[in-house]
């Protein structure tokens, strides 16, 4: 259940205020020297801190990849993320089903056939990766631009609601904080939700394919080619929010080159699961949102040096 922050509330077990001065402490004896106030409250979302700080006294955040893991511990959780998910399974499903079932009734054998030059005895396998390599591909490509890109949408917004990034939210939606929770305080977008169209993208995207060809390594080296071109998008919506342009946009991700590139190859992995594979475009949709929250607060968006609680005020 969400944790809701507010200006009564009494202040977190294991937080303390900043003393005045360090000779507050000097009587006491190290084992009752209250903890060090941290401006970050336990994480909510069931990835710890890591426990050692840089140069600077400043947390490490968690690797990126671990939060495509934390969106699907937090989806779970939070059933009032469900609705934009539940609504369009039977769309989902049937395209699914429809996809792959086609793709393997027609694709497969000529595949293994072409394959066997390559690969030898392992294309039978490998034309089998190949197949749901593919069927991913379109599925995924179908569903995010034609069924559930709003869906994903909201779940997002409705993640940054729920860490208190409403400020963020409103400067591309309208968003009703007397609502009974996130989800349904989400109101009409004022800027477009839509990610917009690459023809470049779209081209990288289909020359993957061919390092499928290449024997024993090829499927890997095409997630990781996946992954390191889907990575990037699951900021697009953070992007938007931001108001950045493409420029700013590349600027901001080849400084993080890898901690897409780790968050994209996990993404496409789960993917690969047929059926499933929609389910996890809205759990790496709330795997985003928290990754956003963490970025905003290292960022130092949310304010250092202001409560906590002052911080996470809304509702949600």
């Amino acid at each position: 259940m969400t944790q809701y922050y507010s200006h009564n509330q009494p202040t977190q077990a294991g937080y303390s205020p900043i003393p005045d001065h360090p000779s507050e402490h000097a009587s006491l004896l190290p084992s009752q020297v209250p903890p060090p106030y941290s401006p970050y409250p336990p994480n909510p979302y069931g990835i710890p801190h890591h426990p050692r700080a840089n140069s600077r006294g400043h947390r490490h955040s968690p690797p990126a990849f671990l939060f495509v893991f934390a969106g699907m511990y937090h989806f779970a959780r939070h059933a009032h993320l469900w609705p934009p998910f539940i609504k369009r399974i039977p769309k989902l499903l049937t395209i699914s089903i429809i996809v792959t079932t086609v793709l393997f009734i027609f694709t497969y054998l000529p595949q293994v056939a072409l394959l066997a030059f390559f690969h030898g005895p392992l294309a039978w396998v490998n034309a089998a990766f190949m197949v749901l390599n593919e069927a991913a591909t379109i599925i995924t490509f179908v569903a995010e631009n034609f069924m559930v890109e709003e869906g994903l949408v909201d779940v997002f917004d409705a993640v940054l609601l729920d860490h208190g990034l409403g400020e963020l939210v409103v400067t591309a939606r309208e968003v009703n904080f007397n609502a009974p929770n996130s989800t349904k305080a989400l109101g009409r977008y004022t800027k477009s939700p839509y990610l917009r169209f690459s023809f470049t993208l779209t081209c990288k995207f289909l020359l993957t394919l061919l390092l499928n060809f290449i024997p024993v390594v090829g499927p890997f080296l095409y997630v990781i080619g996946q992954g390191y071109l889907s990575g990037p998008l699951a900021h697009y919506r953070y992007f938007q929010l931001k108001g950045w342009s493409r420029k700013q946009e590349k600027q901001w991700t080849r400084k993080r080159v890898w901690a897409y590139l780790a968050f994209g190859t996990v993404h496409i992995t789960f993917q690969l699961f047929p059926i499933l594979s929609i389910f996890f475009l809205f759990t790496t949709a709330a795997g985003a949102g928290l990754w956003t929250v963490e970025i905003e607060r290292r960022e130092g968006i949310l304010r250092e040096g202001e409560d906590e609680r002052e911080r996470l005020c809304h509702r949600f």
